[in-house]
C-alpha cells in the first residue's frame, strides 16, 4: 500500500486506473479463474468515488487519497452496498449509515471497494463452521492452495476466520489493504495462513460504533495489509476517539505509529514465550503443538534472538488460563460437519450473554430495509429455509445445517439480564438505553469500604442518594421496602407485648 500512495502521490497512476485495476483482478481471480470467492459484493460506487479522487493525491490530511479497500461484511456503510455478515437472513440489509471506522476512511480519501467475505456472523452462529463458509457469500479459499479441497468442498488448508476474505483479498493483490474485525482470533487466524500483516487492537483503540457485534466487551476491528509499514499507515487512520464509543475516550496512541518504524527495531525487545522446558506439565501452549508445529516455532524463534531481541522463557500459570468454572456454556454440537457432532461444545460464557444483547441493539439502531429485528428472527428464519436447500450453498444441505450457539443464546439470555447490562462506561456500551441503570451496592459493602479507607467519590455519590431514597417509601426498591416493613411490624409485635 505505502508503494501505492507513492505512485499516486507522484502522479504516476490515479485513483480510477487503481480501482479498474483491482476490478479486473477480482474479476480474474475471484469470480473466475481459482475462484477465491474472497469478495462478497463490489461497491457499485467505486469508480464514481475514484473519479473524484483523480485530482486529489495523497497528504497528510487526506493519507489514502485513492487507495482501494475492502471492508469486511459486517462493518457497516450506509451507501448502496448491503452489511449483511454473511447471512441470507440480512442479504437485503442496509445501514442506516457508515460506521465510524468508515467515516474516518472516507475522510482519509479511501475508495470503498466493496465487502469481503467472511464465517458467517464472524463464527459465532454455529459449532466448528469451515472457516470462510458463510450462507450468503459461500466458501473463501486459501490463495496459495485454492484447489486442494475435500469431498464436501472445504479447503483442506483453511483461509482463517472468520476475516477470511478481507485476508485472501489483501494476499492475493485484489485490494490495497482491508479493515477485518476480530472478537477472539479473528484477525490474527487469518493472517497468519494467508501470510499477511495485522493489527489487533486493544478495545477502545478503534471504534465499534457500526460493527456487527459478537462481545462488545472483545469487539474490535484491524487492519490487515501485506507490510508492516502499511499496517501503521492504516492503523494512523482507523484509531480515533469516538463519541458513538466511550471506551474510546481512554486511548492513548502515538501521533503516528510509522514514527518509530526500524529495521533494528528487534534488538533489545523482551518477548515473552509461554513455554518452560523446565516445567514441562504447565506448558499449556507449546506443548500441544506437534513435531513440525514445534519445529516451525523454534525457527522463528531462532530468527528473533538473531535480530537481537531477548526471550523470556516461563510458562503460564494455571491460574492465568482462559477457561474455567463459570466462564463457559455447553452447546450441544450438531454440525455435522464437525468431527465433534453430538458432544458438547463449550464456548465462552461472555460471548452468549453479549450476543444478545448486543446484536439486537444493532439490528435495532443500524439495520434497515430488513424484516429481521432480533436474533429470535434470524433463528426462525434460518428454521422457514430449512426445507429449501437451493437457498443454501455448500456442500451440506440445508435442513443439516446448525445455529446452536445463536438457539442457546435466545433461548437462555434475555436482553435485560447477565453481565451485558451491568457493564459501565469504561467497558463501552455503545447502545445504553436512554434512562441509566443504577448498580445497587449493598450496605455491607459500603461499610467495609468506609472501614478500609476506600470508599470512592462513586460510592460517596451512591451514598448520598441511598439517603435520598430513604426520605421516602416511594422511592425504596421493593427488596428494602419489604424489609422496612417487616421490621415495623416486628417492632410493632414487641410493643403490644410489653403492653
Amino acid at each position: 500500500m505505502s508503494d501505492i500512495i507513492d505512485a499516486l502521490a507522484a502522479g504516476r497512476v490515479t485513483a480510477t486506473a487503481l480501482t479498474t485495476a483491482c476490478l479486473a483482478r477480482i474479476a480474474a481471480f475471484d469470480r473466475a479463474g481459482p475462484m477465491l470467492n474472497a469478495v462478497r459484493a463490489l461497491n457499485p460506487d467505486a469508480l464514481a468515488i475514484a473519479g473524484k479522487l483523480d485530482g486529489t493525491r495523497p497528504s497528510a490530511k487526506r493519507p489514502l487519497a485513492g487507495v482501494p479497500i475492502l471492508l469486511k461484511d459486517n462493518i457497516a456503510t450506509g451507501d448502496r452496498q448491503p452489511t449483511t455478515a454473511g447471512s441470507l437472513a440480512l442479504e437485503s440489509a442496509r445501514a442506516r449509515g457508515d460506521a465510524t471506522l468508515v467515516k474516518l476512511l472516507r475522510k482519509a480519501g479511501a475508495v470503498i471497494l466493496g465487502k469481503a467475505n467472511l464465517t458467517e456472523f464472524a463464527n459465532i452462529l454455529a459449532t466448528d463452521m469451515p472457516s470462510g463458509y458463510s450462507s450468503l457469500g459461500g466458501q473463501v479459499k486459501n490463495p496459495y492452495v485454492p484447489t486442494l479441497l475435500d469431498d464436501r468442498g472445504i479447503p483442506v488448508v483453511d483461509p482463517g476466520g472468520s476475516s477470511s476474505g478481507s485476508a485472501v483479498a489483501v494476499a492475493a493483490g485484489l485490494c490495497a489493504a482491508s479493515v477485518g474485525t476480530e472478537t477472539s482470533g479473528s484477525l490474527l487466524h487469518p493472517a497468519s495462513r494467508n501470510g499477511i500483516v495485522t493489527v489487533k487492537p486493544t478495545v477502545g483503540l478503534i471504534s465499534r460504533a457500526g460493527i456487527v457485534p459478537i462481545a462488545h466487551s472483545r469487539d474490535t476491528a484491524g487492519p490487515m495489509t501485506r507490510t508492516v509499514r502499511d499496517a501503521a499507515i492504516l492503523l494512523n487512520v482507523l484509531a480515533a476517539e469516538d463519541p458513538l464509543d466511550p471506551v474510546t475516550e481512554r486511548q492513548r496512541r502515538p501521533a503516528d505509529y510509522t514514527a518509530d518504524l526500524a529495521r533494528d527495531a528487534m534488538k533489545g525487545a523482551r518477548i515473552g514465550v509461554p513455554s518452560d522446558p523446565a516445567d514441562p506439565l504447565n506448558d499449556s501452549y507449546y506443548g500441544k503443538l506437534p513435531p513440525d508445529g514445534a519445529r516451525l516455532m523454534a525457527e522463528v524463534i531462532k530468527v528473533l534472538e538473531d535480530l537481537g531481541a531477548i526471550i523470556v522463557r516461563a510458562a503460564m500459570p494455571t491460574a492465568g488460563w482462559i477457561g474455567g468454572p463459570g466462564t463457559t456454556m455447553p452447546v450441544l454440537n450438531r454440525n455435522p460437519l464437525s468431527r465433534n457432532k453430538g458432544n458438547l461444545a463449550t464456548p465462552p460464557i461472555v460471548f452468549l450473554y453479549e450476543l444478545k444483547h448486543d446484536l439486537n441493539l444493532y439490528l435495532r439502531d443500524w439495520a434497515t430495509n430488513t424484516d429481521i429485528k432480533t436474533i429470535a428472527d434470524i433463528v426462525a428464519f434460518n428454521d422457514s429455509c430449512r426445507e429449501s436447500a437451493a437457498l443454501w450453498p455448500g456442500p451440506v444441505p440445508r435442513r443439516q445445517r446448525d445455529q446452536g450457539r445463536f438457539e442457546r443464546a435466545r433461548i437462555q439470555i434475555g436482553p435485560g439480564h447477565g453481565p451485558a447490562l451491568r457493564q459501565d462506561a469504561r467497558h463501552g456500551r455503545l447502545h445504553e438505553p436512554a434512562k441509566a441503570r443504577r448498580r445497587v451496592v449493598p450496605r455491607r459493602h459500603r461499610r467495609r469500604d468506609r472501614r478500609q479507607g476506600r470508599l470512592s467519590q462513586r460510592h460517596g455519590a451512591r451514598r448520598l442518594r441511598f439517603g435520598r431514597r430513604r426520605q421516602g417509601h416511594a422511592r425504596l426498591s421493593a427488596r428494602r421496602r419489604l424489609r422496612r416493613e417487616s421490621l415495623e411490624r416486628a417492632q410493632a409485635a414487641a410493643s403490644r407485648l410489653r403492653l
